[in-house]
């Protein structure tokens, strides 16, 4: 892949970008979102045969969705969550899984659609059961809690 200035782009670059597209997201959710369209394009332009994990196409699509919604373009954070459940479905990711349910809920309470954000919550939490992530899974029940009253 080529990255930044013609120069090879390895695995450790893009692993790199992708986790700080997510770990931005909320922080600086537009330079989150200029990252992970870069991870995309990135992929999308590898030659055939080339690597193209889903792992890292679905975090990048997560931290494109949360920025997007963050930055109340409800469009596109829509289409990049059903793109992050496109590559989710080609692997079998709890972890992952759960992280998009957590960010279906922020877009839902974004759009004011309470039944989908509770929805969205149960289900992280029963994704987070699954992959055996305590510290996920607690902060999905407590924000589930914190969203109940």
């Amino acid at each position: 892949l080529e990255g930044v200035w013609g120069r090879p782009w390895g695995a450790e670059a893009l692993d790199a970008s992708v986790a700080l597209a997510w770990h931005l997201r909320q922080r600086d959710s537009a330079r989150a979102l200029r990252l992970a369209d870069g991870v995309a394009a990135l992929l999308a332009a590898a030659p055939d045969g080339a690597a193209r994990p889903d792992a890292h196409r679905t975090r990048a699509a997560l931290a494109a969705c949360e920025a997007s919604a963050l930055l109340c373009d409800f469009d596109v954070a829509e289409h990049r969550l059903a793109e992050a459940r496109r590559h989710l479905d080609r692997r079998a990711d709890p972890l992952a899984e759960g992280d998009a349910w957590l960010v279906e809920a922020v877009l839902a309470k974004l759009r004011v659609q309470r039944a989908r954000e509770m929805a969205a919550h149960e289900r992280a939490i029963a994704c987070f059961q699954d992959a055996d992530a305590p510290e996920r899974l607690a902060l999905a029940q407590v924000w589930l809690s914190f969203e109940r009253g």
